[in-house]
């Protein structure tokens, strides 16, 4: 059956809305998805596009992208996730070794290497975690889970050839290696999903605007 049209509301501010109208009848049908969503790659699900149908026939059915999700213009919260995890690891980099020593009451001794190693780990897996809302707003599941499973296995191999000479700081680098291919994915994908650019994804980074955005705790009315 012929996909409906997926068409574009303006929000306030100028951001494009992704929404479809399905079926016509007496009232409107709103579907509020979850938290992601793709109103184009939805009817490529045989039992999805059959409930779409059932649901329309009550009604003139209305779905929509919610922003930063499916044909729906990205949110722009990259700039603010950069600096908070930023702002993070300064904060951890320099009280992170008086905490772990106070936790653990000095009876196990400090490695200063392993940790900030492991420091660097939990940036970048926060990081790639929260971006792949992208790729998976547009049913990237199994690309992302198979991916993460060859990583695993072989940082897994990485861990057991450098645990001889490195001891835990061989298993962090193990750890960070697969967090580095999995960052690498998600933002490529993410690039690719939004047209944007690395150039553009980079300078945004560094701006002055993202650092603020990062320590705005209530945004302005």
């Amino acid at each position: 059956m012929q996909v409906p049209q997926t068409r574009y509301a303006t929000a306030p501010g100028g951001a494009r809305v992704a929404y479809q109208l399905v079926g016509d009848g007496p009232r409107d049908i709103l579907l509020n998805t979850d938290w992601l969503s793709s109103i184009d790659l939805m009817w490529d699900e045989p039992r999805y596009e059959h409930c779409l149908r059932r649901l329309a026939s009550h009604g003139r059915l209305i779905l929509f992208d919610k922003r930063g999700t499916g044909a729906s213009d990205p949110l722009e919260v990259r700039d603010g996730a950069f600096g908070v995890s930023l702002l993070d690891g300064i904060f951890l980099w320099i009280l992170g070794p008086y905490v772990y020593r106070f936790w653990l009451h000095q009876d196990v001794k400090f490695d200063a290497t392993c940790f900030h190693v492991l420091l660097l780990v939990a940036i970048v897996n926060s990081m790639w975690d929260m971006g792949a809302v992208i790729p998976m707003s547009v049913n990237g599941h199994l690309r992302i889970a198979l991916l993460y499973s060859v990583a695993a296995i072989l940082s897994l191999a990485l861990a057991w050839i450098l645990l001889p000479g490195l001891g835990a700081v061989g298993a962090a680098i193990a750890l960070a290696a697969m967090d580095g291919v999995m960052a690498v994915y998600v933002l490529l994908t993410g690039l690719e999903r939004t047209k944007d650019t690395m150039k553009n994804f980079v300078t945004s980074l560094f701006t002055l605007s993202g650092f603020r955005r990062a320590l705005q705790i209530v945004p302005s009315a």
